[in-house]
């Protein structure tokens, strides 16, 4: 009888745990959507550095196409004298999403050494900036406000 009643209280605080760890935010079931990491993003577009790109710019840039995309938001750099830019990208695959960190690695990496040569600040903003792939998204900031920009979708993705 005294085995059984420590299974019960054993269960019930194991149930109380993890009830205040939803309750708390550590766990949640939510996956986050586009739209959480649009409306993130956007804190960080700068109309100084950057415009809105669309499915060209995005493909010209990168080799993206947007046919391979669920959806996306892309802000492109204003001048090519400009390493600032955010991009957000909802694939249909974590497969796709991987392939395109790759890629935007590699280019990322090509103008950082361009840039290093004749505007040092536009290669430190690529050595800051924020590249994930958390499942199916790809989020790109490059902008001088990198790290806020990681706390808030690191916040969104907790």
């Amino acid at each position: 009888m005294k085995a059984r009643g420590n299974i019960i209280m054993s269960l019930i605080m194991v149930v109380s745990a993890f009830c205040f760890l939803i309750f708390s935010g550590v766990i949640h079931f939510k996956q986050p959507g586009m739209d959480d990491f649009k409306n993130a993003a956007v804190k960080y577009y700068d109309e100084a550095t950057m415009v809105p790109g669309d499915q060209v710019k995005l493909r010209k840039a990168y080799g993206i196409n947007a046919r391979d995309t669920e959806d996306f938001i892309y802000y492109a750099p204003k001048s090519t004298m400009d390493a600032s830019e955010i991009i957000i990208i909802r694939f249909p695959d974590e497969k796709g999403a991987e392939n395109a960190a790759a890629t935007i690695k590699s280019r990322t990496l090509k103008l950082r050494d361009q840039f290093r040569n004749y505007k040092p600040e536009q290669a430190d903003l690529i050595d800051n900036s924020y590249l994930k792939v958390q499942g199916k998204y790809l989020i790109y900031i490059s902008s001088e406000k990198s790290r806020e920009a990681r706390a808030d979708i690191e916040q969104i993705i907790k």
